[in-house]
C-alpha cells in the first residue's frame, strides 16, 4: 500500500468550479489510509491511475462525462464523472488541471475531444507517467456531488477520494486531481 503522511487536503481543481460557500460544505480533510474503509483504501492507496484500477475493480471498461470544462492556453481543467460503459454506473467524480503541452500531439487531441478518460488515453498514447496520491480526502456530499454520482447518494453522506498529481518521468506535472468514490464502491 501506498502510505502518506497526513498532508494538506489539495482540492485546487475543485476549487476552479466551485464558489467558496460550495467549498466550505464540502468540509474536506486530509485522512490516513488507515482511516478509510477497506474498499475505498483497496481503491485509493495506490500510485496507479485511477481509471485502470477502477475498471479492474468494476470489471469493464469506464467511458468518460465531462460536467463543465475550462480551457486557458495549455491548460484544460474539467470536471467529470467516470461511468461504466455498460452498467452506467458512477465509479467517480472528479476534476482535473491538465496540462495539454506536456502531452505528444495524438495524445492532446483525443484529451480536447473529452471522450474517453485520461487514464485510458495515457495508455493508449503510451505516454509515461508516475502517480504520486498527495493525500488521501474525506468529504460531505453536497448536492452537486450527490448528483454527479449518481441516484442512492445522501448530502451530507461521508465520501473518500484523494489528491493525486500524474507527472512526467523528470517530474513535471502532466495533471492534478481530485478524485472521489461514490459510496457504492467505497463501501
Amino acid at each position: 500500500m501506498y502510505v502518506l503522511a497526513r498532508r494538506s487536503a489539495d482540492i485546487g481543481p475543485l476549487t476552479r468550479f466551485l464558489p467558496p460557500a460550495a467549498v466550505d460544505r464540502l468540509a474536506v480533510r486530509a485522512v490516513d489510509a488507515a482511516e478509510m474503509p477497506a474498499n475505498a483504501r483497496a481503491l485509493l492507496d495506490h500510485d496507479r491511475d485511477m481509471t485502470s484500477t477502477l475498471e479492474a475493480w468494476m470489471e469493464e471498461p469506464l467511458k468518460l462525462r465531462v460536467l463543465a470544462r475550462q480551457r486557458q492556453g495549455d491548460e484544460l481543467v474539467r470536471q467529470v464523472v467516470l461511468i461504466g460503459e455498460r452498467s452506467g454506473r458512477a465509479a467517480e467524480f472528479g476534476a482535473i488541471v491538465i496540462h495539454l503541452e506536456r502531452f505528444p500531439a495524438a495524445a492532446r487531441r483525443d484529451i480536447i475531444v473529452g471522450q474517453r478518460p485520461l487514464g485510458s488515453l495515457l495508455a493508449a498514447h503510451d505516454v509515461s507517467y508516475l502517480s504520486q496520491p498527495r493525500a488521501f480526502l474525506s468529504l460531505c456530499a453536497d448536492t452537486d456531488v450527490a448528483r454527479a454520482l449518481g441516484p442512492g447518494i445522501t448530502i451530507g453522506e461521508n465520501l473518500w477520494g484523494r489528491s493525486n498529481v500524474l507527472e512526467t518521468p523528470d517530474g513535471e506535472d502532466l495533471a492534478r486531481v481530485v478524485e472521489i468514490l461514490p459510496p457504492a464502491l467505497a463501501g
